[in-house]
């Protein structure tokens, strides 16, 4: 269970879950769902806790300010498609 700890202190779980979910890796009795699972729904939180919220403020601001420069628009447009882009990978698995 340190181990485990360790993993998701030092910021390593998206990598460590993907590790395990190419290797095919089953999983230790201690573990309540594979690997395969863990790492969908750590990417459906992190889109639902950080991505579209994150995506609305920076509306919110942009709508508020009316002054709008490449540079912001561009930010806007690459948050909505890493959103975009994280659905479809949860979809696709």
């Amino acid at each position: 269970m340190a181990k485990e700890v360790l993993i998701v202190v030092t910021a390593m779980k998206p990598a460590v879950d993907a590790s395990r979910v190419v290797s095919g890796h089953e999983g230790e009795e201690h573990h309540a769902f594979d690997a395969k699972t863990e790492l969908v729904a750590a990417k459906a939180i992190e889109m639902i806790c950080e991505s579209i919220p994150g995506s609305l403020l920076q509306l919110y601001v942009l709508l508020k300010v009316g002054n709008v420069s490449r540079a912001t628009a561009g930010s806007v447009i690459i948050s909505a498609m890493t959103t975009g882009f994280s659905s479809a990978s949860i979809s696709f698995e």
